[in-house]
């Protein structure tokens, strides 16, 4: 982390993956749940309570019910809403530059759906210094899916192709346009702290070079349309560059290893382009 705070970069601090103790947002784990979250976010918070604001935190990841990624129900949008209530309550506690510190507070499962119908900002003791979070990766079916059946193109240009009937250019421009009229339009910054689209290397010939072109298109367009919704675009670079991959730089030797991809995402966020 100092690495990175010496080269003047931002860091966010989150529970990534917990070994699925959050993955039980219903009213019996409750109070244990939250008990554990606010001991972790308590010592962390304090041990790291005097580095500056470029150091954000981030209460949670990508809670939801264990093994189910259905629509949550009211129980599990309130008892998700109490993770982010406990995460801000112990981090202000800590004290010091902890009391101002930006926080970064996720809806269910960082679905822009759930988050829209059912999230809840949290009470706060300071005012704008929360952030919302929510993660992309629309269509599954092209994104993030590996085993068959799965899409491989994406776009209007390839509508006659290998697409999905939904989660094309349509429904980005809903997505987001929901974060903007819930949250950066009230004046509470949006993340998207996690999006892209696999790498499908394993395709050959003329499959992979459709694969490719879309998938870039898929870059370059939903980054433009976060900045222009006003939202905060981070890409997931997992550091794996093979197949079914998603990295755009070799963490070894810092050398770029998907420059079409990283290209897209540059003129998508370069909104004068």
């Amino acid at each position: 982390m100092n690495y990175a705070l010496d080269n003047d970069l931002f860091v966010k601090i989150n529970v990534h993956w917990d070994g699925g103790w959050l993955d039980h947002p219903d009213y019996a784990h409750q109070e244990a749940i939250n008990s554990k979250l606010a001991k972790l976010w308590e010592q962390i918070g304090a041990y790291f309570r005097d580095y500056d604001d470029r150091l954000l935190f981030a209460g949670t990841n990508e809670v939801h019910v264990s093994g189910n990624y259905g629509a949550p129900s009211s129980e599990n949008l309130e008892v998700q809403n109490s993770f982010n209530q406990t995460f801000v309550s112990a981090i202000r506690a800590t004290g010091g530059r902890n009391h101002y510190r930006h926080l970064v507070v996720q809806g269910f499962n960082t679905n822009i759906t759930h988050t829209f119908n059912g999230f809840i900002m949290p009470d706060d003791v300071v005012e704008n210094r929360l952030m919302a979070e929510v993660h992309y990766y629309d269509p599954y079916e092209f994104a993030l899916k590996t085993e068959t059946p799965f899409n491989t193109q994406w776009g209007e240009s390839y509508a006659d192709g290998d697409v999905t009937s939904w989660g094309q250019e349509a429904w980005v421009n809903e997505a987001f346009g929901m974060m903007k009229e819930q949250f950066v339009d009230q004046g509470v910054p949006v993340i998207i702290g996690e999006y892209g689209a696999i790498h499908r290397k394993g395709l050959i010939g003329e499959a992979y070079t459709a694969h490719k072109a879309s998938r870039e298109y898929y870059l370059e367009y939903v980054t433009r349309a976060m900045v222009q919704n006003g939202l905060i675009p981070v890409y997931w670079d997992n550091g794996h560059a093979g197949n079914d991959g998603f990295a755009l730089f070799n963490r070894n030797d810092g050398s770029v290893v998907d420059p079409g991809a990283l290209d897209a995402i540059i003129r998508g966020a370069t909104l004068d382009e």
